[in-house]
């Protein structure tokens, strides 16, 4: 029933915009799928659309836009809702990413597949020839208007390809570094390998929530994915601050400030958690901590390493890189290397060379003592 409401009232809708345009080209909120891009961004041309069968407690919202074909073929996009700057960092937590939830059409000739060859919640489209088409979709946890991407389907096959290896990679090299820290702590008994394995453990979590990897599972029904990736941020910056603190003590430097280094770590703790169980604002502040103990670390390394630390030198390079993946992933967040989708996440290739740094930093160190 809620699909015949929607039918016809996508039937009147695309008749009244034809009455007033005059043709297909000149249909309002139209958008080209016939054309040479690989992909399009339909943000410019969805319009609000209320469904005669709207839920009223429905979080999700609808929206309308046409698909224009004038070619003598049949077209096929694959529609998916992408992460426009800033998702995920806001005061509420959000249950799940930007999805198409529904899409559906009143024009008698359009092929409307769910599919997940090309990632969960997208939508195979095809548009007939020498047509246009008036399509609704539902998108949940999205801002206004929001980002919907038409990929054609080689693009987004070689795309995804791409992706997959570079994810593989990155994965790899965090998992391989993260073994070689937790060998020497099963072979050494010392507090720096334990700390580094498990700070590394974490890094690989964190890029793992990142790519939408555990979306959809057990662990994140209570605090949504940016919530479980806030967690493993937060754990591996606790694990990481305990290694520096005992490579390089702070105690050593400012005797005092222990304390308050202490309760700082169980402080971020609480956040992590917090964020995990969907409190309101934990998860930004676990993010805006991130960012802050990250850059401290470096800055406290350096210095360290100035007045003569030969640890604190060697270990700098790698807490300079995940410094550097923390600030880029959240200058990234805000938008400020743009949206394309073809870019692929650089930050996770610096966490990948910081890791292994750091496992060579670790290694290098234990070789130093057991001499």
């Amino acid at each position: 029933m809620r699909r015949l409401l929607l039918a016809v009232a996508l039937a009147a809708a695309s008749l009244a915009g034809a009455g007033a345009a005059g043709g297909a080209a000149q249909t309002p909120n139209a958008a080209r799928f016939d054309g040479p891009e690989a992909v399009i961004e339909l943000k410019d041309t969805v319009a609000p659309y209320q469904s005669p069968a709207a839920d009223k407690s429905d979080t999700s919202a609808w929206y309308m836009f046409t698909a224009v074909n004038e070619t003598n073929q049949p077209v096929i996009r694959v529609l998916y809702a992408a992460q426009p700057p800033g998702t995920g960092l806001g005061f509420f937590p959000q249950a799940t990413r930007p999805t198409i939830q529904q899409l559906v059409s009143s024009h008698p000739g359009v092929l409307v597949e769910s599919t997940n060859a090309y990632g969960r919640h997208a939508f195979r489209v095809t548009i007939p020839a020498s047509s246009s088409a008036p399509l609704a979709v539902r998108i949940a946890n999205a801002p206004a208007p929001p980002s919907l991407l038409a990929w054609t389907e080689p693009a987004l096959a070689a795309h995804n390809r791409q992706i997959a290896i570079f994810i593989a990679a990155v994965a790899g090299l965090i998992g391989a570094a993260a073994a070689i820290a937790a060998g020497l702590a099963v072979m050494t008994h010392h507090f720096p390998p334990r700390w580094a394995a498990v700070t590394l453990l974490m890094i690989l979590l964190t890029r793992l929530a990142a790519i939408g990897l555990f979306d959809g599972s057990l662990v994140t029904p209570v605090g949504g994915p940016y919530g479980l990736q806030a967690l493993f941020a937060g754990l591996s910056l606790a694990a990481g601050a305990r290694l520096i603190d005992c490579i390089v003590p702070l105690k050593e430097l400012w005797p005092a400030a222990q304390r308050w280094f202490n309760w700082s770590l169980i402080g971020l703790l609480a956040f992590s958690v917090l964020a995990y169980l969907g409190v309101p604002g934990a998860t930004m502040v676990t993010e805006i901590a991130l960012v802050c103990g990250t850059v401290a670390i470096a800055v406290y390394l350096f210095h360290r390493g100035r007045v003569g630390s030969r640890v604190a030198r060697v270990v700098m390079p790698s807490a300079a890189l995940f410094a550097l993946v923390a600030v880029a992933a959240t200058v990234k967040a805000f938008g400020g290397f743009g949206s394309t989708p073809l870019v692929p996440d650089l930050a996770g290739g610096f966490a990948a060379a910081g890791a292994v740094l750091l496992a060579l930093a670790v290694a290098a160190g234990e070789g130093s003592r057991g001499g």
